[in-house]
């Protein structure tokens, strides 16, 4: 979050690594909303700010899984295999490889892999696993939206992380979540803004 610069309530960002995350600032008052995880984004001397996190269990590893089942030679292969159709052919994937994340934590949810047909292609499927993993996101953000206390999210969300360096992946996720994403310079901001927020607190750097 720091590395984005999302320190207001209701900022938000999209991290896609071997799970997704999606999280949102909360302010000042922590939130424990059902469904989503209460943490603390960041601690002062004078002031503790908050965010809510919801989680793609599976995303990045939804990808690697498929790439090792032979579907691509790569994550980058699968990403331009799913831009060769305009959709998925019908084809739906449950991204559950390790249970169903936020807003259902349901431990015990299993991967599906639906819709399957003679006409479906290697392609229609690269692009279903991308489409489930954009679609778990728009979940989350629609979920978090809808909180008592929720915000209008920004117009774009920051987005970073190993998928993100993807065009065609971020395209669906425009596409789905209905607003544009924006990738961070940094593909790996996350580790970006540990490293800002260890500055902060050894006073190496100012907010």
């Amino acid at each position: 979050m720091f590395a984005h610069g999302a320190t207001r309530p209701g900022d938000w960002k999209a991290t896609y690594g071997t799970s997704g995350v999606l999280m949102t600032t909360t302010g000042d008052t922590p939130d424990f909303t059902s469904g989503l995880v209460p943490m603390v984004q960041a601690g002062w001397s004078d002031r503790t700010l908050f965010a809510v996190e919801g989680m793609v269990n599976s995303a990045g590893g939804l990808v690697d899984w498929m790439v090792g089942l032979g579907l691509a030679g790569s994550p980058a292969a699968l990403t331009a295999l799913a831009a060769a159709v305009p959709d998925p052919g019908g084809v739906t994937v449950r991204p559950a490889l390790q249970g169903l994340g936020a807003p259902h934590n349901d431990a015990t949810a299993r991967a599906e892999i639906r819709g399957l047909s003679g006409a479906t292609t290697p392609a229609h499927l690269a692009r279903a696993v991308l489409e489930s993993i954009a679609y778990r996101i728009r979940e989350i953000a629609d979920f978090t939206a809808a909180r008592p206390e929720g915000c209008v999210p920004p117009e774009s969300l920051p987005v970073d992380g190993g998928l993100a360096r993807s065009d065609v992946f971020l395209q669906i996720q425009a596409d789905i979540l209905g607003r544009p994403v924006e990738r961070h310079h940094q593909v790996e901001a996350t580790a970006l803004g540990a490293a800002m927020a260890g500055a902060l607190g050894v006073g190496a750097a100012t907010a």
